[in-house]
């Protein structure tokens, strides 16, 4: 099909047309100046950067760096960060080639043809699908092989090489690719013989940062032990309430700052100021945009009408629904004001059992999410009849405030002096084990026997000792204190702790997780088996190596020993391949030590830059 579009595009008529057409584009906006024309091909014959007296040209920049570029604006910038690039391949190669890693002309022709080389992906006739493509691909593996399987340099080489023998390794495929690209053939096996020597001493370099069998079964070994603890957390309410209520000026200057804090200490404890009862039928009509909402209103304020008159709410809902627009009626029981809306519930208390509530709209603004188009402004008409009325105790929050306002300077004075207990509780630790420290504690601050009346304030609560759950490496660095709660801090003295600890020893200091102060006694350890480590070896020594190569090499040598400089045109399912094994790399994205000694003054020496190009990558005229 190519060939005959080719053949095509040389029949006079298409040159006719073409001629023509360039002359009316020379007629209208003219010919491009001289001083335009020689600025573009000065600029693109140029010599970038010298290494080592090794000239490094802009033209070959445009290999790699025009196929980054998403678009005009950053093509220049791209173009600098391309040339950057291979400044330091050429200072690499220079590393290579006096350490003796140099290579002949017909192993460079053979590297440019080869798997190894994914722009040999450009060089074949029958370019398909890449599902397809893919699909035959897969079909080729061995029965058990699987893609996933597979490590990215393993997946990406065999299936270039498979792509290019389907798509058939083609000359004069070549030669238009490289005419497309403005490089000769010479000038692109100079460009992939640097390349091969780069690709090939990094490789070489890998070894270098090899994990041994004992690390890596150390840091398994590590992972997967796990400290159980004995905790015991003190809170305000182990604190005995003493001193002087809070005062009305106190509670004054509490409501001005923390009126939040009151609202949401009313919300969570609702039940205990509002004791009534409902049940009613909520007929409504959930409408999408402005056609919409005139219907659902009118159908809503038709049902209520009806329903006014004694029909029967499912049954009217039924009888008024539409495909475009439905109604629902339902029946709605033990509703209170904590599992009700409070503009809801205040509503509907207010209601005599039977009558009917005022037709209401509650809005929905307009939202989008990905892949879904985005959605218009909506909302619910709707009403409401009462069915049943339990009365109980109704308290709100305008009445009970100042109460709870007084409650919470309370516990925010005995949670101060937590601190203080759980100071006590640590040091009698110490001394006497945390199980032995928490029953003294609690004999101290428990009456013997009832108070006799007028009863005092309440008897702080017993301090209890519970058990963590499994307190791992990889967890603490996270924050988490399995069975105890998440804190950074709290995480971070224990894991400079941990290694230090018996069995039985206190952490030595009063830990702040949350609201509570805890107090940590190890209380036992648990390790891995020589059969669990040796099940999670290879992951282990996978992972391991991955890291080291990651400091050694960082992202951007890590996708050149891979892929070249540039990431071939791969297909979805063969870069989920790739994701998986360098994307931990990629997402790291720090320098390796390659490039800081790249960077350094002794490599920088051997690196010249031509002034004009410095000028045209900052935006100046060359």
């Amino acid at each position: 099909m190519l060939n005959s579009i080719r053949n095509l595009s040389k029949h006079p008529v298409i040159l006719t047309m073409m001629g023509m057409l360039i002359f009316v584009f020379v007629l209208f906006f003219g010919l491009p100046g001289q001083g335009e024309m020689e600025q573009a091909q000065s600029v693109f014959t140029q010599w970038g950067a010298r290494v080592n007296g090794e000239e490094l040209d802009v033209s070959e920049s445009l290999l790699y760096g025009r196929r980054r570029a998403r678009s005009n604006k950053d093509e220049v910038a791209v173009l600098k960060a391309r040339m950057d690039e291979m400044v330091s391949e050429a200072l690499v190669d220079n590393a290579a080639r006096e350490m003796g890693w140099v290579s002949g002309r017909e192993e460079e022709r053979k590297y440019m043809a080869s798997a190894g080389n994914p722009d040999s992906l450009y060089f074949g006739e029958d370019l398909r699908r890449d599902d397809d493509l893919v699909a035959a691909f897969k079909a080729t593996l061995a029965p058990g092989e699987r893609l996933e399987d597979m490590s990215a340099e393993e997946a990406t080489a065999r299936y270039i090489t498979y792509a290019r023998k389907s798509a058939g390794f083609k000359g004069e495929r070549f030669k238009e690719v490289l005419d497309g690209w403005a490089v000769t053939a010479d000038e692109y096996m100079a460009i992939k013989g640097r390349e091969l020597r780069t690709r090939g001493y990094l490789s070489f370099l890998r070894p270098a940062v090899k994990v041994s069998d004992r690390v890596a079964r150390d840091r398994v070994a590590q992972a997967e032990t796990a400290w159980r603890f004995s905790v015991a957390q003190v809170g305000a309410e182990h604190v005995p309430a003493g001193g002087e209520a809070p005062d009305a000026a106190s509670v004054d200057a509490f409501l001005k700052d923390g009126e939040a804090k009151v609202s949401a200490y009313y919300q969570a404890h609702v039940e205990d100021y509002s004791k009534s009862q409902l049940k009613f039928t909520q007929v409504s009509a959930r409408y999408t945009g402005e056609e919409q909402q005139a219907k659902a209103k009118a159908q809503v304020e038709e049902a209520r009408v009806r329903v006014a008159k004694g029909e029967d709410p499912t049954e009217v809902a039924k009888a008024l629904s539409t495909p475009e627009l439905a109604l629902s009626a339902f029946a709605l029981s033990n509703k209170t004001r904590k599992n009700t809306s409070d503009a809801l519930f205040t509503k509907t208390l207010a209601l005599e059992v039977g009558a009917l509530s005022e037709v209401e709209l509650v809005e929905r603004p307009a939202f989008s999410f990905p892949g879904m188009p985005p959605q218009p402004k909506g909302g619910t008409y709707s009403f409401v009849r009462l069915e049943e009325k339990t009365l109980g105790e109704e308290r709100a929050l305008k009445d009970v405030e100042r109460e709870i306002a007084a409650r919470l300077i309370d516990e925010q004075r005995r949670g101060e002096r937590a601190q203080g207990v759980a100071q006590a509780l640590l040091k009698a630790a110490g001394a006497q084990g945390l199980a032995a420290a928490v029953d003294a504690h609690n004999a101290a601050s428990q009456p013997a026997a009832p108070a006799p009346a007028p009863a005092p304030a309440p008897a702080p609560a017993p301090l209890v000792l519970t058990e963590s759950g499994d307190v791992k490496v990889d967890e603490l660095l996270e924050g988490e204190l399995a069975g105890v709660g998440r804190d950074a801090v709290a995480a971070e003295r224990v894991l400079m702790s941990l290694f230090r600890l018996a069995e039985g020893q206190v952490v030595g200091e009063v830990l702040k997780v949350g609201d509570k102060w805890v107090v940590l006694a190890l209380k036992e350890v648990a390790r891995p088996t020589d059969a669990d480590v040796e099940l999670k070896l290879p992951a282990e020594q996978l992972a391991a190596q991955a890291a080291r190569e990651g400091q050694l090499f960082g992202p951007s040598w890590t996708q050149f020993i891979t892929f070249s400089p540039s990431l071939p045109p791969l297909p979805r399912e063969i870069l989920m391949v790739v994701q998986r094994d360098l994307m931990a790399v990629f997402m790291g994205a720090q320098e390796g030590f390659l490039d800081r000694l790249l960077d350094s003054k002794d490599y920088q020496a051997l690196v010249e830059r031509n002034p004009k190009m410095v000028a045209y990558f900052a935006g100046e005229q060359p």
